[in-house]
């Protein structure tokens, strides 16, 4: 019996389209996308299913085009594949596909971080070897297929982002990707409605030692944090973990004048130093996870920290960015639970020090029943700073009795932000990604 609905999908079928798969030309879910030769997946969604746009991506060069039996409107085409569910047929595919590669495969998962350690350790890596994986924010059932499937032909090694909102999430997506290393960043209050406590995310993410378990795969455990280490013991990783700490790399962080992160670290009698174009004393645990990920591949140190040192952050995540009126920007508005929440603050405070703050917290989604806690008492933790003001967005702060102003939306707090923009001050952009925060980072940057 298949312990995963993909692992059910019909096997001719998935030779039969993988046979017109074509890794140059890889796999897409949007028609706009589709490049010669591709293969389109037409996926249904709560509002459009994508098989409408099956036509479209025939005509711009697709070679199939992938599509649910209950799709209608369609042209008469051979090159129409249907099938009960197309994003199974998709993690079918990807899975066949895993299975023709004989190449290392690391996986990443955490709380926090996930995506910058494991853009770094893509950085440190991608300076001796040809590294494909996880790019933007593909991690999730159908994002992690497309990584797999889109690789660069002659890739030596895939690096990729697994996300999770509920147990089991991690297990799929290791059964799709067959990871032989695994690295969990940390275990924090993230996705609380799905996860229900603490310690099931903690299980949650352990899902990822179980596999690599089970395989015989070398699992990265990150022995400064003290829900991580007991998931390698509770599924006896035993001799295949590779234990790290921020002691074991003598690793200490500072902040530099214009706020970016700098590091001291330490390896084999070397001593290395770097400045980088992170923002946040937080991100010392990412890097020195990414050191012991590159040590691990035989990446020479000094290379990994140059490497380090050269990596951009991508998207909204820990940019620090001069913005109008002499305005320095913390950007951080990919996503926001409780622990990256407080760091975040907790960083902002240490940056300006006596300057005028101003703190823009979008709220923080999926926390369940713990979300009016969260809320509260990170709000409680915010009374009495002095000079800083807040802008509160999302109904879940319930900030009406608290300092500073309450916004339902961030089209109503982006209003009266263009009518109140401060000069001179340290400012902090963060929250969950629904609330679409990076259009009040555009306008504090001199944008419309």
């Amino acid at each position: 019996m298949a312990e995963f609905p993909f692992q059910s999908c019909d096997r001719e079928l998935v030779e039969s389209v993988y046979g017109q798969f074509s890794p140059g030309a890889g796999v897409c879910i949007d028609s706009r996308s589709v490049c010669p030769g591709a293969i389109f997946f037409g996926i249904p969604g709560q509002r459009v299913d994508g098989a409408s746009f099956a036509a479209e991506a025939l005509a711009a060069g697709a070679a199939l085009a992938v599509v649910g039996h209950a799709s209608t409107g369609l042209p008469s085409d051979p090159r129409i594949v249907r099938t009960p569910d197309p994003a199974l047929l998709l993690q079918a595919l990807a899975a066949h596909h895993r299975g023709q590669l004989s190449i290392p495969v690391l996986a990443v998962t955490g709380s926090n971080g996930k995506t910058t350690t494991r853009s770094l350790i893509q950085a440190a890596l991608a300076t001796r070897y040809l590294v494909g994986g996880t790019s933007g924010n593909h991690n999730n059932e159908l994002g992690l297929p497309l990584s797999i499937l889109n690789a660069p032909r002659d890739a030596q090694l895939l690096v990729l982002e697994m996300g999770a909102s509920k147990p089991g999430d991690i297990a799929l997506l290791c059964a799709l990707a067959r990871p032989t290393h695994g690295l969990i960043t940390n275990v924090g209050e993230a996705h609380l409605e799905g996860f229900g406590s603490l310690e099931g995310v903690a299980a949650a993410k352990g899902e990822l030692f179980a596999h690599l378990a089970a395989s015989g795969g070398t699992g990265f455990v990150n022995a400064d944090d003290p829900l991580v280490a007991p998931q390698a013991e509770r599924v006896h990783l035993g001799c295949s973990a590779s234990p790290y700490s921020q002691g074991m790399y003598q690793a200490a962080a500072s902040q530099g004048d214009d706020g970016q992160l700098g590091a001291q670290l330490a390896w084999a009698g070397q001593s290395y130093s770097l400045r980088t174009q992170l923002v946040g004393g937080y991100n010392l645990a990412n890097l020195v996870a990414a050191l012991h990920v590159a040590l691990h591949f035989n990446i020479e140190a000094q290379r990994a920290v140059e490497a380090f040192a050269s990596y951009q952050p991508v998207g909204h995540r820990s940019r620090l960015i001069a913005g109008a009126r002499g305005n320095r920007i913390i950007a951080d508005c990919y996503n926001a639970n409780p622990s990256s929440m407080r760091l975040a603050v907790d960083n902002l405070l240490a940056l300006a020090g006596d300057a005028p703050k101003l703190l823009i917290l979008g709220a923080m989604n999926e926390l369940g029943e713990d979300s009016p806690r969260a809320h509260g008492e990170l709000l409680d933790s915010l009374r009495g700073l002095e000079n800083a003001r807040m802008i509160y967005i999302g109904e879940q702060w319930n900030a009406a009795r608290r300092p500073g102003f309450w916004f339902h939306t961030t089209e109503h707090a982006r209003a009266f932000i263009a009518n109140e923009l401060p000069s001179d001050s340290w400012i902090l952009v963060k929250g969950s990604r629904a609330y679409g925060l990076e259009a009040l980072v555009e306008l504090l940057t001199g944008g419309e």
